[in-house]
Order: structure tokens, then sequence, then C-alpha cells
């Protein structure tokens, strides 16, 4: 005979499945937590990265507008140097009368004339180099002098 009757066997029955859907039920909320706390780590791991690649972004962008603001600087004091050297250049040209380009081609025809005589004059001429040994000591070998 059995301790139980079918009442008490029905009712542990229904304890007994009552309990193994809780623990189901805690099983399957554990793998959830668990699931989303891997995700929440990665998500921080994600954010993390993504924050030190702003911050060296930040800090390349902060030198290169620095950069930029100080070539920009340049370009300007460059451009006011030449407009300033353009209208000495034009002041210069109105109390001359005569272009700078007229009187730097004539200066090069001087200049070329003046290395033409003196190439002639030591005997470099176009066509040929004369032998230097006229004027030039030749060399000596020092490996037999010691």
């Amino acid at each position: 005979m059995s301790l139980f009757g079918h009442r008490e066997r029905r009712e542990i029955a229904e304890l007994t499945a009552y309990v193994d859907r809780l623990r189901a039920e805690r099983d399957r909320l554990t793998k959830d937590r668990d699931a989303q706390r891997a995700v929440a780590r990665k998500a921080t791991e994600q954010y993390v990265a993504l924050d030190e690649r702003y911050t060296d972004t930040a800090i390349v962008n902060e030198c290169l507008t620095r950069d930029f603001a100080e070539e920009r600087q340049v370009s300007e004091s460059l451009a006011r140097q030449i407009q300033a050297m353009a209208e000495q250049l034009r002041a210069y040209q109105q109390v001359d009368g005569t272009d700078w380009q007229t009187q730097y081609e004539a200066e090069k025809k001087r200049a070329d004339g003046l290395q033409q005589r003196l190439d002639d004059a030591v005997g470099l001429k176009a066509d040929r180099i004369e032998d230097s040994s006229r004027w030039q000591l030749a060399s000596q070998s020092k490996k037999g002098h010691q």
C-alpha cells in the first residue's frame, strides 16, 4: 500500500512539474543573463576602442588644424611679400622706363661674353680642352713612398 493517496500523488506530480518549469525558466533566464552580459562586455570593449580612435582622431585633427593655420599664415605672408615686390618692380619700371626683362637679357649677354673671354684666356675653347700638363705638375702616387 502506498503512503500517499491518489490525490496526494497528483499534487506531488503537479508540484514536481511546477518545480521543473521553474528550473527550466531559471536556466533560460541564466542563459539570457549570461548572453546579455557578454553583449554588454563586447559593447563596452567596442565603445572603449571607438573612444580611443576618436581621441586619436581629435588629436590628429587638432594638429592638422594648427598646421593648416600656420601654413595659411605663411601663405598669406608670402602673398603680401610678392605683392610688395611686384609694386616695387612696377614703381622701378615707371622711374627707369625699361622693363626688368630687357635689363636681365642685356646683363646675361654681357656675362656670357665675359665668360667666353675668360674661357679663351685660360685655354678653354668650346671645341676642345687643352692638355693641362703645361701648367700643372703631374701627381705622384704615394704607394711606393713611405
